[in-house]
């Protein structure tokens, strides 16, 4: 996406420039509204960028790509959004897969203290897969 490569470039004005095209372009768009959100953090904005992270939440529903709901997830777990990031996740996430994602969504219930999600997620993966090492 233009707006992430002029982010990374350092191009915050142009980036900026080309997240509000996007917006008024399409506002229920999650990957645009979670690059808006990156955007106004890096200016200094958190109370914009975390407005921002809340609209995409509110945005996703059931034809949500899991795709666009893992960003979402990535993001707010990014910005310790625990709670959130452990709501959006728990959509996506197959808890009996020992997989990154699964550790994702573990970790986030972990720090928003969802301690019965993430116990009954460790016991799907214990009866998948026998004792883990690491989870």
């Amino acid at each position: 996406m233009l707006a992430e490569l002029y982010m990374t470039t350092g191009r915050l004005d142009d980036a900026h420039q080309v997240v509000l095209e996007m917006v008024a372009s399409d506002p229920n768009d999650v990957p645009v509204l979670v690059t808006a959100s990156q955007l106004y953090r890096r200016h200094g904005q958190s109370t914009e960028a975390d407005a921002t992270l809340e609209k995409a939440v509110r945005v996703t529903n059931s034809t949500t790509p899991s795709s666009h709901i893992f960003l979402l997830g990535n993001e707010l777990g990014a910005v310790e959004k625990w709670a959130d990031a452990a709501t959006i996740l728990e959509r996506v996430v197959d808890v009996t897969t020992d997989s990154s994602l699964t550790r994702k969504y573990l970790h986030a219930c972990y720090r928003s203290n969802k301690f019965d999600k993430a116990l009954a997620a460790c016991h799907d993966l214990r009866d998948k897969h026998g004792p883990l090492e690491f989870v």
